[in-house]
């Protein structure tokens, strides 16, 4: 065990041997990156599939695809511009554990590959054609031979005929031992001839140009998983996940890992004693999210990122950061792909190896096709992809691209507010404004009437369990390194946090109800009959409400808010906001898939936040909204079970639609 001095020498190690690892590949950019501005543009901007198109359209075209040449991009230049971002963007604090020398040795090893794939096709390509030249020769000999036998042939039919089989015989028989192949290779042959040296390589490589930052959870050889705890930094994966081990086959580059809110606990701020605070890159004073994937994004560091989505979290880190992602549905894609030993570390971070809502892998990206992109590959069922080896409960469906780019007419609901909890101007115009897109695609819309049925239940039991689960069995943050969050949700539980500094703003009654709330949100299970009692009631909740949205309503797509106001201030950040993830855990408790996408920017004139609760989470919500003009305001698109093409689809055109893009800081 150690103490707060020993674990503060530990965390001061990291940092210097972190700093160490910048300074390095500071020297590699400085050496190596030769690109123009234009071309690290490009780089940053273009869609996997283009960029793809970039990095082997030059070493096709090229004589010698071995031969060095400074034009060519390759993936090490695709690397060192990522680099280079995060080296300008170190400030923000958003990444944890890194290799760089790793990934930089990958990317030569893959450059390598794929000069070899070429060399290769067009060896195969030229020996087809010899091949192909020598049959044609074959023929023209037959043909001659045949010509010079029907001089000396006979005039009867019948033995005509027969010289002439006899002879066909013969030169078949001679013909053959000077073709170099059988009839089946060449047909492979023309086949491959038919196939250019990129369509080759992408079969191989169907993900060459991606580059990812993982969440701490995720498990890769070469790095360490320490959820954000300065205790467990001394234990390095040795092997693969079978999601990084198949990302890294087609050709993705894990370049980071993200910062996490310590012991990997869901709904908390990215800040622990190991990495210490991540701020938002959008405005340092706020929070980033309980994890820096979509900040990682946002800055420009990766264009890709993976993590974990466990109560709806990473749908609103998405939203804080400005950036678009997909959480599929749970029996799509499986969790266990993560991490070989998961239910061990889920027991860890919670003491149960069986979670009460079903995690997810979370994809996020900056596009929507290079979502579908990569979820194409993942979903592909081939003797390749190991993906589900350890998963049999889970549907391995491919993806289903007539469904992504189809016109089949869809019947959308819509909402912008619950009364549990009110949303801000910006998020009601953000819902407005994709309802008049959507409209004029062509899609039938309808209001949702009052409240989502058990939308405030549903999230209590969950905060229920998640406060005695996440922290009472907690056994991976040790007290001795416990952060002020931390302490500050156990004070909750436990029932020793004094409000008296919050509660003397409001009236006695409206105090008492925000109390009333909040301790209903933190009642300490004394018996295990309390927890069963909770986990039979969350299940029949979502029976009804599932039941009730597909008998009531019968359609398609939701479109509603992901988060009620954009990121809280760092210092302020509280249970008072984690009430706000209700609109996104509602759906996570569901079962249902869901994208965020950002679609508008918060006006100046819509920087006030009014509840007609008039309760203690107003006065919160108002401080987060002073000061937020600027900031980002994504809206949620949820589908029905296992309908996941559905909702990219509808991501896609509405992101097409909408043409918004944010400011260009990070370029």
């Amino acid at each position: 065990m150690y103490d707060r001095m020993q674990l503060q020498v530990i965390a001061d190690e990291r940092h210097k041997k972190r700093q160490e690892d910048i300074q390095y590949v500071s020297k590699k950019i400085l050496k190596k990156a030769k690109l123009s501005k234009s071309k690290e543009d490009m780089i940053l901007n273009l869609t996997l599939s283009e960029l793809q198109l970039k990095l082997l359209e030059q070493l096709i075209s090229s004589d010698n695809p071995l031969e060095e040449n400074l034009e060519v991009l390759t993936i090490e230049d695709v690397i060192l511009v990522y680099l280079k971002q995060i080296i300008e963007n170190a400030k923000y604090n958003i990444f944890g554990e890194q290799n760089f020398k790793l990934t930089l040795e990958q990317s030569k090893w893959l450059n390598k590959c794929i000069q070899e794939m070429i060399q290769f096709a067009r060896e195969i390509e030229q020996k087809s054609k010899g091949i192909i030249q020598n049959m044609q020769q074959n023929e023209s000999v037959k043909q001659t031979q045949i010509s010079q036998s029907n001089q000396n042939q006979i005039q009867f039919d019948i033995q005509e005929e027969e010289e002439k089989q006899e002879e066909v015989k013969i030169e078949e028989e001679d013909v053959a031992p000077q073709s170099l192949m059988t009839v089946r290779e060449v047909d492979d042959v023309k086949e491959l001839k038919q196939k250019s040296p990129f369509q080759q390589i992408l079969n191989e490589k169907s993900l060459l140009g991606l580059i990812v930052a993982v969440s701490d959870f995720i498990q890769v050889k070469g790095f360490q998983s320490n959820y954000g705890v300065v205790q467990s930094s001394f234990y390095q994966n040795t092997d693969d996940s079978l999601l990084s081990e198949y990302l890294q086959k087609q050709g993705a580059l894990i370049l980071l890992k993200s910062n996490i809110s310590q012991g990997c606990i869901p709904m908390m701020d990215a800040h622990n004693k190991l990495w210490n605070q991540s701020v938002n890159p959008w405005d340092q004073i706020r929070i980033c999210g309980s994890s820096t994937e979509a900040s990682l994004i946002a800055t420009k560091q990766v264009n890709f990122a993976i993590s974990v989505d466990f109560l709806g979290e990473q749908k609103v880190n998405c939203m804080f950061n400005g950036v678009n992602c997909f959480s599929p549905s749970p029996s799509r894609f499986p969790i266990e792909s993560i991490n070989k030993n998961q239910q061990q570390v889920r027991s860890k971070v919670t003491g149960f190896q069986n979670s009460f809502i079903q995690e997810r892998v979370c994809f996020i990206s900056k596009k929507t096709e290079d979502i579908r992109q990569v979820l194409d590959v993942l979903f592909q069922d081939n003797y390749l992809n190991k993906v589900y080896d350890q998963s049999p409960h889970v549907l391995r469906i491919p993806l289903n691209n007539d469904i992504y780019y189809g016109e089949r007419p869809l019947k959308l609901l819509y909402l912008d507010t619950q009364s549990f909890i009110d949303t801000c101007p910006s998020i009601k115009r953000a819902i407005l404004t994709s309802y008049g897109h959507l409209a004029s695609l062509g899609y039938q819309l309808e209001k949702i009437q009052g409240d989502l049925p058990h939308f405030d239940e549903i999230f209590k039991i969950i905060m229920r369990l998640q406060m005695n689960l996440s922290f009472k069995q907690n056994k991976i943050v040790k007290q001795c390194e416990q952060n002020d969050q931390f302490i500050y949700l156990k004070e909750l539980l436990n029932g020793t946090y004094r409000f008296g500094r919050k509660m003397i703003k409001l009236k006695i009654g409206q105090a008492h109800k925000s109390y009333f709330e909040l301790k209903n949100c933190f009642i300490e299970y004394k018996l295990a009959s309390e927890l069963q009692a909770d986990l039979s009631k969350l299940e029949e909740l979502k029976q009804e409400a599932q039941a009730f949205l597909k008998q009531r309503y019968n359609a398609d797509l939701i479109l509603c808010p992901v988060y009620p106001t954009v990121a809280p201030h760092i210092d302020d950040f509280g249970f008072d906001y984690i009430r706000g993830y209700a609109y996104s855990t509602y759906w996570n408790a569901l079962d249902m898939p869901s994208g965020v996408i950002t679609q508008t920017l918060v006006n100046n004139d819509e920087t006030d936040y009014k509840d007609h609760q008039r309760n203690l989470f107003e006065m919160s919500y108002q401080k987060s909204m002073k000061n937020s003009s600027g900031l980002p305001i994504s809206i949620q698109l949820v589908g029905n079970k296992n309908q996941d093409e559905v909702v990219l689809r509808v991501m896609r055109e509405l992101q097409d639609k909408s043409k918004f893009k944010l400011p260009n800081k990070f370029d």
